[in-house]
């Protein structure tokens, strides 16, 4: 089953934040392999499908921010990301931040992380706020 959301207006800049990624540039030569080649040849894959969904990943800690560089590298095009945590010394051996994110939202430093690491052009959403019920909406 698939339920389609919108976001409520979170456009306070200590709130949100949006990044856009140009993604890898593109083959050399019209021979070069599909960069997706690989997965795209696993059975049940799709890749379209997955370039045309919008993730919300809740969380930015130590599995969030390794499943969000994951998604990044297979070719998600939109990426939010929501956590209210900040990034500190005890995070570091878990999560994808590094020195200059300590005291940022783990969801703007995830972000910002990410963005290098998107293999498509699109682009990676920070809300840096608590998930409720509040901050979504059927859409």
């Amino acid at each position: 089953m698939f339920i389609a959301w919108s976001f409520a207006d979170c456009t306070q800049e200590s709130v949100a934040i949006e990044l856009v990624a140009t993604g890898f540039p593109p083959p050399l030569h019209p021979a070069e392999a599909d960069m997706f080649c690989r997965q795209s040849a696993m059975p049940g894959h799709k890749q379209d499908a997955l370039e045309r969904a919008h993730v919300v990943l809740i969380g930015a800690g130590g599995l969030g921010s390794w499943i969000g560089l994951g998604l990044a590298r297979m070719g998600i095009k939109a990426l939010t990301v929501i956590d209210p945590d900040h990034f500190d010394r005890t995070n570091a051996p878990r999560q994808l931040m590094f020195g200059p994110d300590i005291g940022v939202s783990k969801a703007h430093a995830l972000a910002r992380n990410l963005q290098p690491h998107m293999t498509n052009p699109g682009s990676v959403r920070a809300i840096a706020t608590p998930f409720t019920r509040t901050l979504i909406s059927p859409a």
